[in-house]
């Protein structure tokens, strides 16, 4: 199965507003376009998936998914846990006393 037929590693749908609106935090390196498979072929139904990598590197990013069926945007977290906490520490410590 090709990549863009599948979620990015360490994915889950997160549904609180408060980690949703750090998206606009952060600078987007780039973004892609996947169709990722519901099942095992594309017979089992597809989703549309745009990844806004934030740290492609270290594999975070987030996502945001066309749910047809049920006509609503999902909306995904993707790295581990771990990577995240790490890029936060250093994000707050770059912009640590910038008060532009």
């Amino acid at each position: 199965m090709n990549e863009f037929n599948r979620l990015p590693e360490n994915s889950k749908i997160i549904e609180d507003y408060s980690i949703q609106k750090i998206f606009f935090g952060y600078q987007i390196e780039h973004d892609e376009f996947r169709q990722v498979l519901c099942g095992e072929s594309a017979l089992d139904g597809v989703f549309n998936l745009r990844v806004f990598w934030i740290n492609k590197e270290k594999g975070l990013a987030f996502g945001i998914a066309d749910n047809e069926e049920e006509k609503r945007l999902d909306w995904y977290l993707i790295g581990s846990d771990k990577n995240w906490c790490e890029f936060s520490k250093e994000f707050a410590i770059r912009f640590k006393g910038d008060n532009t």
